[in-house]
């Protein structure tokens, strides 16, 4: 069951996810999140020297127990992150560019802004020019423009708003699929979108051996939904707790 933090004052409407949550929630291993938030001590394993790599995300939140949180936009962060990892992009090209996007466009969160992606070698930025001509610029290594041919899924998922155009939903399924993760909306968990009901209750319910049709009656939420709710909590595996 997911513990719902207590919202410190000023963080409400930004979603609070404990670390394991959000590591589910971004399919993210648990250790891993609390890595990139905290900073870790490691081996230089040429030279057997210890070293300290720095918070990747050094906006540490805590609730009133001392527990340690993630905001929404963090939680988006490491999503990116995740993608430009697994397309083979190094974490110290990733610390790189995030550093300099944080002091170039003056924000917390620059992956949350709609102008990242990877190649699958690079992280690449999205730009028009004064006459409304999309370029891509290489922000990892010669900053050359590209072809407008590099695409990452993940921004197809999100919503975007404001000046900014920085991040304001996610939909984790895709946008076909009846499953959102609002900062406004039920604290930030995970809900079908036309009823804010919470995908992990309508599990639940389906996990207990109701019928699909029963549940979608009891809360007031479409069949469809109900499977979209079971669907994506299938989808998410419980984040392996820290050694």
């Amino acid at each position: 069951m997911l513990t719902t933090p207590h919202a410190p004052a000023g963080q409400l409407g930004r979603g609070l996810y404990l670390p394991a949550e959000a590591a589910r929630l971004a399919q993210v291993d648990a250790d891993r999140v609390r890595r990139w938030v905290r900073g870790y001590d490691h081996t230089n394993p040429r030279t057997g020297e210890r070293k300290h790599s720095p918070p990747l995300f050094p906006r540490e939140r805590s609730d009133s127990s001392g527990r340690l949180l993630l905001t929404f936009l963090d939680l988006i962060e490491v999503c990116f992150v995740r993608e430009f990892l697994k397309h083979g992009v190094s974490i110290h090209l990733v610390r790189k560019v995030q550093a300099e996007a944080q002091r170039e466009f003056r924000v917390a969160h620059p992956f949350c802004v709609k102008r990242f992606e990877t190649d699958g070698e690079t992280i690449v930025e999205r730009v028009r020019d004064a006459e409304g001509v999309e370029r891509i610029f290489d922000r990892g290594v010669t900053a050359d423009r590209l072809m407008a041919e590099v695409f990452n899924p993940l921004l197809r998922t999100l919503d975007y708003e404001g000046i900014a155009q920085e991040a304001q939903r996610w939909w984790p399924l895709g946008k076909a699929v009846p499953v959102v993760v609002d900062p406004e909306r039920s604290s930030g968990e995970a809900i079908v979108s036309r009823a804010h009901v919470p995908t992990r209750v309508l599990f639940a319910a389906h996990a207990a051996g109701e019928p699909d049709e029963r549940i979608a009656k009891w809360y007031g939420v479409s069949v469809e939904e109900v499977r979209a709710a079971i669907e994506f909590e299938q989808s998410r595996t419980p984040a392996r707790p820290a050694a």
